[in-house]
């Protein structure tokens, strides 16, 4: 089955903020993120990781996290997440991921 899954943020003072995706009850094939800030004065870095915030987990990034899109794969299993993590955006804008695949 087909599925679409976003989150959002609202960034804090400082232009930063996260937000998750999870796999909740079964896995998730995800061909596909994208990521949005409005307002984007600044173009903020988006970083998505893997079921934590670390130089391990982490899995790709974009320098302009604002309409950007990314085909790489992801599989999740039931109970993992992706977490998506801006930074140098502006006080008080909105970042929203959307992962779009297949559900298990």
């Amino acid at each position: 089955m087909l599925f679409r899954k976003s989150a959002q943020v609202t960034l804090d003072a400082t232009g930063a903020g996260q937000c998750q995706i999870n796999a909740d009850g079964s896995a998730l094939h995800v061909t596909g993120l994208s990521v949005n800030t409005t307002p984007a004065v600044s173009k903020p870095r988006v970083d998505i990781y893997l079921n934590q915030v670390s130089e391990k987990a982490w899995l790709e990034g974009t320098y302009s996290g604002d309409r950007d899109s990314s085909d790489t794969v992801h599989d999740l299993s039931a109970g993992e997440s992706l977490i998506a993590v801006w930074s140098g955006g502006d006080p008080g804008a909105r970042g929203t991921i959307l992962a779009r695949g297949e559900q298990a």
